[in-house]
């Protein structure tokens, strides 16, 4: 699966230090927001989920997760689940992040190359199966064409004061 991925190509004098930066970020923030939301919303559905449906909540940690950052340039936003503020402990750091097992599933302990006398164990394969991941579907949702309209505003808002912004009005 490929990320959503938008690029702009400015005309020959315009560069990164024409924008403002603050501006940039404000915007991305909320385009974030807006897909964070959404995602959340999508798998929002209580009890057990059924492999391919959109993970169910249970503990919520999954839901609380989904969360957007801006880069530092302030150009991009990255949406994915984040682990933060109480939700990191020992227990994470140790079994692993757990968002991760949903969505991609868990697979079983790999047999024993033993002899006979040594403990039976599972068959190897696919314990957990995969749920779907409700980020690309809330990006669908937010829209492409909203996306884009929203970056242009942004662009726009962004401008700096100066001679190239005088020539864009």
């Amino acid at each position: 699966m490929q990320p959503l991925r938008i690029e702009a190509e400015f005309a020959r004098p315009l560069n990164f230090a024409d924008f403002d930066k603050k501006a940039m970020r404000k915007g991305f923030r909320k385009i974030g927001q807006d897909v964070s939301k959404i995602a959340k919303k999508l798998s929002a559905e209580k009890g057990v989920s059924l492999p391919g449906q959109y993970p169910g909540k249970q503990t919520g940690i999954f839901q609380k997760s989904l969360s957007y950052k801006v880069s530092r340039s302030g150009f991009s936003v990255a949406i994915k689940p984040y682990l933060k503020g109480k939700q990191v402990s020992a227990a994470f750091k140790s079994r692993g992040f757990y968002p991760a097992f949903v969505v991609y599933g868990h697979a079983a302990p790999k047999k024993s190359k033993r002899g006979k006398g040594h403990a039976k164990q599972s068959p190897a394969g696919k314990l957990v199966k995969p749920r779907a991941n409700p980020i690309p579907a809330a990006v669908e949702s937010y829209g492409r064409v909203q996306f884009q309209s929203e970056v242009s505003k942004i662009l726009q808002n962004a401008f700096k004061p100066g001679p190239i912004g005088s020539l864009l009005k």
